[in-house]
């Protein structure tokens, strides 16, 4: 996705279970709730990767999370460039992982549970 403007009441993106985004780039997304909102469960894979773009919600930029449930093999690859701005009201980043849930940001495999707010 190149050069795109969206601006959602909800959200802007919404991934629910297996999405992959090749790459985001030069893209303003903007979601009354959350620019891009993306739930995992079980077995489910979510891949992003955001250049040069600006990514803002109502209450959060980004938000990724699973459910209190058995998520075994489900992963995360979460890629985004300086140039990329995130932005909301609560959270500009929310990332809420069980510990069964591989999270990588940036090429850094994150600790589990994973939480990651900024």
């Amino acid at each position: 996705m190149e050069n795109v403007t969206i601006e959602a009441t909800q959200n802007g993106i919404w991934l629910n279970g297996a999405g992959r985004i090749g790459k985001i780039s030069n893209c303003n997304i903007y979601g009354g709730s959350h620019g891009i909102n993306a739930y995992l469960a079980n077995l489910w894979h979510i891949a992003l990767d955001i250049e040069n773009s600006k990514i803002s919600g109502g209450v959060y930029g980004i938000d990724i999370w699973d459910e209190a449930q058995v998520n075994t093999g489900s992963t995360i690859t979460f890629k985004y460039d300086d140039a990329s701005v995130f932005t909301g009201t609560t959270n500009n980043m929310k990332i809420t992982l069980q510990e069964e849930i591989t999270c990588t940001i940036n090429g850094v495999t994150q600790e589990t549970p994973c939480d990651v707010r900024s």
